[in-house]
């Protein structure tokens, strides 16, 4: 319990968390006005333990005190991101009086220092999916010491919070259509369903789509390549940056751009080889070969900005993980991607991902992609007013199937923040979904090689491409 002197309801705020295993996303909301007043994004500094929730979970349980190390930081990472909001838009720390986390499992687990290692062992299931309400004071987090923090409920060992705010955010579980929702993160969660059912599966796509791993990789930030169109004869490079802000390296969308310009046009082969000889912006690195995107003297550092062969082959990798295991979910369903009504394409990547680029590429099926306005749509839910809960169910803009939702964690954990409504529901959703554990499942496992081409081994699946190669 604590006393107010006077009416302070004008200065009461919330937050919406989105912990991720490569970055940590944060809204301030002014919950009197339903309003978004900012956001902050970081890294998320686990990564100095480990690239992937696997390599962080032994960490905890084979290292001296590993599992209050990563409960330090992740802490100290979702301090540092509340202080600079703080500081930036002239609020106190008491002012906040409530936290919506929608994190996966793993982070759900190191945020409360809970035992995260039957998460990737026997009996393969968390410590706990519905996790208690606990004051900002308990859990060392700056916020209010009365203040409530909330968790967004996890579904299995490997679909969490995050996952079932966006089904929340997509509205998908109350439709009658087929919907397909992916989140282009590490870990490549994915849903399929309607009001009738939901079904998840998860593939370990990697950082590569938050720029991890990636020679001259950043994440989506002011100053990262996010598009990028190469002329025909291999000479010239036209770029843009989120925020027109000088260019500090290349994000997701700007690497998937690359590789379907390179590819299209002919410079790179199917396997993702450069072909020599081909563009004069090609040469040998001590890394191996490589193409110059960006010279040095027109970066914030000073240094080139480059696409190696080592960065495409880590991005077919991913790309042929989220395919597959879209594929392999549908199929094990009995549907095919034909028969998705909505594709949502969740997560700060998508934001700026380039549908036709994704389907060159072979990360997203060759589906009807026609541009079409919806006159409802919000598109990534900051800097203004939220709706009404009963008036939240379509946001995004949509290309027919593929819907774009942004940070689709943050917009759920928004409107749990706001509605009680909506933490029924998100509750009701993590009880209805089910698992499907991809890493046993026979097609998944004996078809990924299949995956490791542009656009993929079969051509067939996406003809569009096979019209564009003349092939």
């Amino acid at each position: 319990i604590d006393y107010e002197p006077g009416d302070m309801t004008a200065g009461s705020y919330g937050l919406a968390l989105d912990i991720g295993t490569t970055t940590v996303a944060l809204s301030l909301i002014d919950l009197n006005k339903n309003e978004v007043l900012g956001a902050k994004a970081t890294y998320n500094q686990q990564m100095s333990f480990g690239d992937d929730v696997i390599s962080r979970i032994i960490y905890a349980e084979n290292e001296t005190g590993g599992l209050e190390k990563l409960n330090r930081v992740v802490r100290e990472t979702v301090n540092w991101l509340i202080s600079e909001l703080v500081k930036e838009k002239g609020i106190e720390n008491k002012d906040i009086l409530a936290l919506e986390v929608a994190g996966n499992t793993t982070m759900n687990h190191l945020f409360l220092s809970l035992p995260p290692g039957y998460i990737r062992k026997e009996p393969y299931l968390p410590t706990a999916n519905f996790l208690p309400d606990l004051k900002g004071k308990e859990i060392g987090i700056n916020i209010h010491s009365e203040g409530i923090v909330s968790f967004c409920p996890n579904v299995s060992s490997y679909i969490g919070g995050d996952v079932t705010a966006g089904i929340l955010a997509s509205g998908m579980d109350e439709k009658g259509e087929i919907s397909l929702l992916i989140d282009l993160g590490t870990n490549g969660e994915m849903v399929l369903g309607n009001k009738d059912f939901l079904i998840s599966a998860a593939c370990s796509a990697g950082p590569a789509f938050e720029g991890v791993g990636i020679k001259s990789g950043i994440r989506a930030m002011e100053g990262a390549v996010e598009n990028i169109q190469i002329s025909a004869d291999g000479k010239k490079v036209k770029y843009t940056t989120i925020g027109n802000k000088p260019p500090a390296g290349i994000c997701g969308s700007g690497l998937v751009d690359a590789v379907a310009e390179l590819f299209k046009d002919g410079f790179l082969d199917r396997k993702g080889k450069f072909i020599l000889e081909s563009s004069s912006l090609i040469r040998e690195s001590e890394e191996g070969k490589e193409f110059l995107l960006v010279p040095g003297k027109e970066t914030v550092n000073k240094k080139d900005i480059v696409l190696s062969e080592a960065d495409i082959s880590t991005l077919i990798r991913s790309k042929g993980a989220i395919y597959l295991g879209a594929s392999v979910l549908l199929e094990e369903m009995g549907y095919q991607f034909s028969d998705l009504k909505k594709i949502y394409l969740a997560g700060m990547f998508g934001t700026y991902l380039d549908i036709e680029k994704a389907i060159i590429i072979g990360l997203l099926p060759d589906l009807p992609r026609t541009f079409v306005q919806d006159n409802n749509a919000t598109y990534e839910m900051s800097e203004q007013k939220l709706p009404e809960f009963s008036q939240t169910k379509v946001r995004g803009l949509a290309r027919e199937k593929f819907v774009f939702l942004g940070n689709s964690a943050i917009s759920g954990a928004k409107l749990c923040l706001l509605y009680g409504e909506a933490r029924n529901k998100v509750r009701e959703i993590a009880k209805k979904t089910t698992y499907l554990e991809l890493s046993v499942n026979p097609k998944f496992m004996n078809e990924y090689s299949a995956t490791l081409f542009l656009p993929h081994t079969n051509i067939d699946l996406f003809p569009s491409v096979k019209k564009l190669l003349n092939i």
